[in-house]
């Protein structure tokens, strides 16, 4: 008979040389530091709770928008957002608020379009409608659908007979 302190040795032994060969299972081996994933393997992207600014590369304009999920096709997006809150501010002016169901944001073409109960408010004015564009660059924008326009304490509703779509 072995005596037990011999034993404890040779279980030792066998640990120390079978641990490096594992359970039986695969072990994943990380690619090295330097090689870089395809750009095709980014698909698509999902943030929560995020936020996304545009600016205006002369400083003239400053564009942020707020969300809890955002999805990008990109790195640089276009961004979807559900819902959306954003800010748009022209130096010297009031910030323009914005608030819809849900956004999608393409900052190349600094463009915003706006869908599901939107409201923008500029000071006293508003405006809600089912979609709005707004052209960052430009000031331009255009709504459609049911459309409200409000300033101060009196309303102003009619069709939005100056506006894209069908104007009910």
């Amino acid at each position: 008979m072995m005596p037990l302190a011999t034993v404890k040795w040779g279980l030792l032994v066998l640990l120390v040389l079978v641990s490096p060969l594992g359970c039986g299972g695969k072990t994943k081996t990380r690619p090295p530091e330097d090689e870089k994933l395809p750009t095709s393997a980014v698909a698509e992207m999902q943030m929560g709770g995020s936020v996304i600014r545009v600016a205006d590369p002369e400083g003239k304009w400053r564009f942020e928008a707020r969300s809890e999920r955002i999805e990008a096709e990109g790195v640089d997006g276009p961004y979807r957002l559900h819902p959306a809150e954003c800010r748009y501010e022209e130096k010297g002016l009031p910030p323009v608020l914005m608030r819809s169901e849900s956004a999608r944001l393409d900052k190349g073409a600094q463009r915003v379009l706006l869908t599901g109960k939107v409201r923008i408010s500029y000071e006293t004015w508003s405006l809600d409608a089912e979609r709005v564009e707004y052209d960052l660059k430009g000031g331009k924008v255009v709504a459609s659908g049911q459309t409200k326009l409000t300033y101060g304490e009196g309303k102003l509703e009619r069709p939005s007979s100056g506006s894209k779509g069908q104007g009910q």
